[in-house]
């Protein structure tokens, strides 16, 4: 491992708190940089604790990993933390936890309710069963530029790329927002990286949750024309990141 990048190529069974520590161009970046600017990207920092967050990294572990559900997330007892009682019941909470992400009863009743929406359309239950392979971390080089992307699920048999999103939105208005919510950049992104790392891309999906009951979901294929397309911006965001690193500095808006 070299400046804490793993070896070119698919690494499964890779902690999302160690992918993210690798120092490479992420799809974050990307579509951060592509809506502000590439110090806006250096200057993010995502709020893991944010609700919504949390919420989707639950549906992720329910959806993607169920076998190590327990392992990755803790429902937090419901207790009066203003109580003697209750301080020390969360306190004991609180010490087992051995780095899961925590959700309260309220969101642990929307993950079952989205479990459940997805296995019961056969849409969303065999897109999902079809891919066999589930948090593939990646490292490759792309336009010069050392990459890395997760992929939430593959096909390999299709060619598909998955990624789950949840979302408080109907899935009907996320479909149609996905462009300017940079998604397509995303995809094409994890396509190239992929593609550059030896699997077979042909297609890429979303799985929408809904949020919300009654927890709707379905499977929305992007269209390859919006993936065609959002490669020009991965290209001149590849460039800008390759001067960020050989320079040091990061650009802000243009002074025009």
């Amino acid at each position: 491992m070299k400046n804490n990048i793993p070896d070119f190529g698919i690494h499964e069974g890779v902690p999302s708190s160690v992918y993210h520590s690798w120092n490479a161009l992420s799809s974050t970046w990307l579509k951060r940089w592509v809506s502000s600017s590439a110090a806006h990207a250096h200057a993010e920092e995502i709020d893991a604790e944010s609700v919504p967050l949390r919420l989707g990294t639950a549906v992720h572990a329910k959806l993607l990993e169920p076998h190590a559900y327990s392992q990755l997330i803790a429902v937090a007892p419901q207790c009066d933390r203003r109580t003697t009682a209750g301080k020390e019941l969360y306190a004991s909470f609180l010490k087992g936890l051995n780095g899961r992400t925590v959700i309260d009863e309220e969101m642990q009743e929307t993950v079952n309710g989205i479990h459940r929406v997805v296995e019961s359309m056969s849409s969303c239950r065999e897109t999902l069963a079809n891919c066999k392979d589930k948090e593939l971390s990646i490292v490759a080089e792309v336009n010069g530029v050392v990459g890395k992307a997760r992929l939430d699920a593959y096909d390999a048999d299709a060619g598909l790329i998955l990624d789950v999103k949840t979302t408080s939105l109907l899935a009907g208005d996320f479909a149609r927002q996905a462009w300017n919510l940079n998604y397509a950049l995303q995809l094409a992104w994890y396509r190239s990286v992929a593609q550059a790392a030896g699997l077979t891309v042909n297609r890429c999906a979303i799985l929408i949750c809904e949020t919300k009951r009654p927890w709707g979901c379905r499977v929305a294929l992007m269209p390859n024309a919006m993936i065609d397309y959002a490669d020009a911006a991965v290209a001149v965001g590849c460039a800008e990141w390759c001067e960020c690193q050989r320079t040091g500095e990061v650009q802000n808006y243009p002074d025009t």
